[in-house]
């Protein structure tokens, strides 16, 4: 008895310890010091192995830091010994989710909401989860239950504000814009609210009001993360440049297609074209990777000069793809080695997707990307990588015909038949009706396009940048003075709209 006694004594003193040190790790977190408080995560786990919370926050750290793998490892200690913990099984989700791995993802929220069918939050990462795959339907279900249990959760009624359906309704219309942003203490959810109340507006034509909510958002976001669109071009510039030195070690005529690499910038059309391509079963969608990139590197440190750079290639796509006959690459940065890839890569094509500038500027400042292209804030830096990539993909046009096809937005969208025949034809595939009909292709999507790309071909956003000239006058600005953009844009309509004084 007197054994057990002292057991329960040392047992509790080892949780108050455990919990000292785990609470000083919080205040740390808390403060942005995610290094800090994941040393004190870890002595509060040494001391108390069990603790789910210091498990849950240790998680919580690593994902801070970008370090998915460590932090995944904490959330499943924890579930093993909480499997039915809500917040780490979002989490894991989460991760799931940031890797593209939608199955799990959609896994691990079934199970908060099996375990917590009144939260809210989980409700809403379902709904986020489902757009991506294209249950539309489904997806608006568990959104519009995600507000009805939090009428306040600003995630859910952005990810809502993406399906107009709903929003259709001047109860639902009501309930949101009625919403006071400055009532919410995280800038995040002031955010989501701002450019769901823009979506809105939008859709009822009130653009005036949908532009100063759009320069809120994006506004907030700026003074989170600064447009880095002059790091960008630069590093950019940087790469093109190293790799003009790089000779062709085999010079080769072209050969049938086997990698389509899609670039342009966000926004583009490119994720219309990446889906009626990956209508054909024959053509594997590798999504935005990094292996154009990893190959490059791995190429140009090998001391065989008798190695041809499409075997690197091929090599490295078979760790995603066992199996394939032809893939689509979809990293917009990509346009950034499409010299290199015309020179040294006689089995790729490129597709450049192009779009009338001030219609691509506003539908990228309208999209509120989830991560990456931190310059999409900015009407100035986004004008100024359109204007580099333009620049740089003219003269790849120029030089290599037979290697880059410019497909443009407006074009396809209009006369969607005559296009795509036009680019199938290009790449030398057999036609098939199903080309048509990219709706339908049941693949997962992982952009902001993910809901929009689910609808038939349509012209709606043409010309969508009139309502929005207020914004846009300082992109008019830089866009007006440009010969690429003319060159690019050969249509008379198109060259005279790029005028912001025109009604």
């Amino acid at each position: 008895m007197n054994k057990l006694k002292g057991e329960n004594i040392m047992r509790t003193f080892s949780r108050k310890e455990a919990l000292d040190i785990y609470h000083s790790g919080k205040i740390l977190q808390k403060s942005e010091q995610a290094k800090k408080a994941i040393e004190l995560y870890k002595q509060a786990l040494i001391t108390e192995p069990y603790f789910v919370e210091a498990l849950y926050n240790l998680g919580n750290c690593f994902v801070l830091l970008n370090k998915p793998e460590p932090g995944m490892r904490s959330f499943r200690l924890a579930l093993e010994i909480n499997p039915s913990h809500p917040y780490i099984l979002i989490n894991l989700a989460n991760i799931y989710q940031e890797e593209n791995n939608l199955s799990l993802a959609e896994v691990y929220t079934r199970k908060a909401i099996e375990a917590h069918p009144l939260l809210a939050s989980a409700h809403a990462n379902m709904g986020g989860i489902l757009q991506k795959l294209g249950r539309l339907k489904d997806a608006q279900i568990s959104l519009v239950k995600a507000i009805d249990l939090d009428k306040r959760l600003a995630k859910a009624h952005y990810l809502l504000s993406n399906q107009p359906d709903y929003y259709s309704e001047p109860k639902s219309q009501a309930q949101l814009l009625n919403i006071n942003e400055n009532s919410y203490n995280r800038v995040n959810d002031v955010i989501d609210i701002c450019f769901a109340k823009s979506n809105v507006l939008h859709l009822q034509r009130r653009f005036n009001e949908s532009a100063r909510y759009l320069v809120e958002a994006n506004n907030k976001k700026l003074s989170i993360s600064p447009s880095n669109h002059q790091e960008f071009i630069d590093e950019n510039n940087e790469i093109a440049k190293s790799l003009k030195k790089c000779s062709p070690r085999n010079k080769e005529p072209l050969k049938e297609v086997t990698s389509i690499f899609i670039v342009g910038m966000p926004r583009s059309g490119s994720t219309l074209v990446e889906s009626i391509l990956s209508s054909n079963s024959k053509i594997t969608d590798l999504g935005e990777t990094s292996i154009l990139k990893e190959s490059i590197t791995e190429w140009l440190n090998l001391n065989n000069a008798s190695c041809m750079f499409s075997n690197v290639y091929k090599k490295n796509i078979k760790v995603l793809e066992e199996s394939y006959e032809v893939t689509t690459d979809k990293n917009l940065t990509n346009y950034t080695y499409a010299e290199f890839i015309a020179k040294n890569f006689p089995e790729a094509r490129i597709i450049y997707c192009a779009r009338h500038p001030l219609d691509n500027i506003l539908s990228i400042y309208r999209s509120h990307f989830a991560k990456g292209w931190n310059f999409s804030c900015s009407i100035i830096g986004t004008a100024k990588v359109l204007l580099h990539q333009s620049e740089m993909m003219v003269k790849n046009l120029r030089e290599y015909p037979d290697s880059i096809y410019q497909i443009n937005y407006e074009q396809l969208v209009m006369k969607p038949e005559d296009n795509i025949r036009s680019l199938i034809h290009w790449l030398g595939l057999e036609w098939h009706e199903f080309y048509l009909r990219p709706h339908l292709n049941p693949r997962e999507i992982h952009t902001a396009s993910s809901v929009q790309v689910r609808r038939e071909i349509n012209t709606k956003s043409i010309n969508g940048w009139k309502n929005y000239r207020g914004v846009l006058e300082p992109a008019g600005d830089l866009i007006s003075r440009s010969k690429v953009i003319k060159e690019l844009f050969p249509l008379k309509d198109l060259n005279s709209n790029l005028n912001m004084n025109i009604v």
